[in-house]
């Protein structure tokens, strides 16, 4: 395994992934699926701890996105802006 990457470093190369993806493509990405392997490969980690996941997710936030786990097997990030036009529900 190669060295673990902080976890302010990981959210930077995952929101730096969304913006090639989105010049390569030529639009906008304002979310995106990825797998906890490639999260694994990218931050340089056999496991993901709770502490780092955690730190991730303040750090994705501090970035403007906010991180997802979808299934067992799946996360996301979701740019932060792009919530703030969803409806809003109450109880």
């Amino acid at each position: 395994m190669s060295e673990k990457i902080s976890s302010y470093a990981t959210a930077q190369l995952l929101v730096i992934n969304a913006a090639l993806y989105a010049e390569e493509k030529s639009k906008e990405i304002s979310r995106y699926r990825f797998s906890r392997q490639t999260l694994r490969n990218i931050s340089g980690r056999g496991r993901l701890s709770e502490v780092f996941l955690n730190d991730l997710l303040g750090d994705l936030y501090k970035l403007g996105w906010i991180f997802l786990e979808v299934s067992d097997s799946e996360c996301a990030i979701i740019q932060t802006s792009k919530t703030l036009v969803w409806p809003k529900l109450g109880s």
